[in-house]
């Protein structure tokens, strides 16, 4: 239903909705259409909230095209609109232009001249005094006026033709704008680019929830000055017009933002062994994750827990930036094997890191059209799997991962390593007891993000809490929480 508040020019396009490149043209405005595809947008968002880096620049590309799809759909609004007024013009002027073609071809009155002037012409001839001298100026002005007449009639004729050719090419190039697929056919083409905007529009919004929702619950970081564009009520929906410009304008700020706070991030790497000491040491502790017996233990069991070591990685941060307020979050992670010399060259390991639970905060809105952040239950990241471990030897980087498994992953919880033997060797069978003899303990490397300070002591290792005595739980179910 068309609304009633337009106003402008769109209350006097009654009459060129009609036309067929204005057909579906002004039904729905382009703002229109962007609000109908933010209200469908899925809600609570579905992408991974605390994969924020990548949203933000989708939602840039994503906008940079619905700009472009806008501006382009006002163009061919404007050629329409061109193109109906000029076709409207024509209508309304066809009938005058007929009306004026008679009345500048009339030849009534060169008639009636020409009947006078051949009458009194034949008069005078009659008479027998010096009238009959006239006689020969009244029959040639009759004859002039007939051969007016027949200019007249000609002056007809052509300018009937040339009114016939115009309406011809009117209606000719009126079948161009209703013909499918054909360049002038303005409605087709703007539902098509309509089209196109509003499934850019709807992703770049859900990604941009997602965003929002990631980087105030992890970072507390958020636009400072534009809130975030939230449709209106329907009865009020005349306020949404300038929706996608204050969603570009709120996408600028948050990067704006975001820029600010990564210019004093710290990004740094950890080498945490399991089995050798690395945190401070205290009564209960001795500064390890793993005693070497019970390490072994783990290699060459036969239980369901072999092979499978669980720690807290968030032990392994230093004191000084394992606050909160430090925003730690992970960025890469590897493993590297610590090998008894001399070096087995027949024997590897292959390794599948199973990350703790992550947070999964979600955007919505409150009954005021107010942005809140609600903690959602928690998302299991998929599993990181890293087909060979290297030595941890000098000139050997460890095989990392910095995918989407480990983007952004917060530490707090257990961080389950399962370890595989893998045969070089093709005449050699894997060890039962995952290669005990050969393997002194397993490095993990990590690459972490965080807020850190200017004192070396924020940079002090904790006390650990060891996992020796503890019971090691199994690999975690690979399937997503919803």
């Amino acid at each position: 239903m068309r609304n009633p508040k337009r106003g402008g020019i769109y209350d006097k396009l009654d009459k060129l909705k009609a036309s067929p490149w204005l057909q579906d043209v002004f039904d729905k405005l382009i703002y229109e259409e962007i609000r109908e595809a933010v209200l469908n947008v899925t809600r609570p968002s579905r992408y991974d909230p605390l994969l924020y880096e990548r949203h933000l620049s989708d939602v840039s590309r994503l906008l940079d095209r619905c700009l472009a799809y806008r501006r382009e759909c006002a163009d061919l609004e404007r050629q329409a609109i061109n193109r109906a007024l000029e076709y409207q013009l024509f209508t309304d002027m066809k009938e005058y232009s007929e009306e004026l073609t008679s009345q500048l071809t009339a030849t009534l009155p060169l008639e009636r001249t020409r009947d006078g002037q051949a009458a009194t012409g034949n008069a005078l001839q009659a008479v027998k005094n010096e009238l009959k001298a006239l006689s020969p100026a009244y029959i040639g002005g009759a004859d002039s006026s007939q051969a007016a007449i027949e200019i007249q009639s000609a002056k007809k004729r052509t300018l009937d033709s040339i009114l016939d050719l115009q309406t011809k090419y009117q209606k000719d190039l009126q079948l161009r704008h209703e013909t499918p697929g054909h360049a002038l056919n303005y409605a087709e083409r703007r539902n098509r680019v309509v089209s196109l905007l509003k499934q850019d529009v709807a992703e770049a919004y859900e990604k941009a929830l997602a965003a929002c929702a990631g980087l105030q619950a992890q970072l507390a970081v958020s636009a400072s000055k534009y809130p975030f564009p939230v449709p209106h009520e329907e009865t009020q929906k005349d306020k949404d017009i300038d929706l996608l410009d204050n969603f570009v304008m709120w996408t600028r700020d948050v990067l704006a933002e975001f820029e600010r706070y990564l210019s004093d991030e710290t990004t740094f790497d950890l080498v945490i062994p399991l089995v050798q000491p690395y945190g401070l040491p205290d009564a209960v502790s001795k500064g390890f994750f793993y005693e070497k017996n019970a390490f072994m233990d783990l290699l060459a069991s036969k239980a369901d827990t072999a092979g499978r070591f669980s720690i807290d990685l968030s032990n392994a941060i230093p004191i000084g930036i394992s606050g909160a307020d430090h925003h730690v979050r992970l960025r890469g992670i590897g493993i590297s094997a610590s090998l008894v010399e001399p070096i087995n060259q027949t024997l590897s390991w292959s390794a599948v890191i199973f990350l703790p639970p992550q947070p999964h905060p979600t955007a919505a809105f409150s009954k005021r059209k107010i942005l809140r952040i609600d903690n959602a239950p928690t998302q299991l990241r998929p599993p990181i799997v890293l087909g060979r471990i290297l030595p941890y030897s000098d000139g050997v980087n460890p095989v990392m991962n910095f995918g989407d498994e480990v983007w952004n992953a917060v530490l707090t919880g257990g961080t389950v390593i399962y370890l595989q033997p893998i045969v070089l060797n093709g005449s050699s069978d894997a060890p039962p007891d995952r290669g005990r003899a050969t393997l002194n303990d397993l490095k993990v490397h990590v690459k972490i993000a965080a807020k850190t300070g200017f004192n070396p002591e924020d940079f002090r290792k904790k006390t650990l809490i060891r996992n020796a005595k503890r019971r090691v739980s199994g690999p975690r179910p690979s399937t997503r929480k919803k």
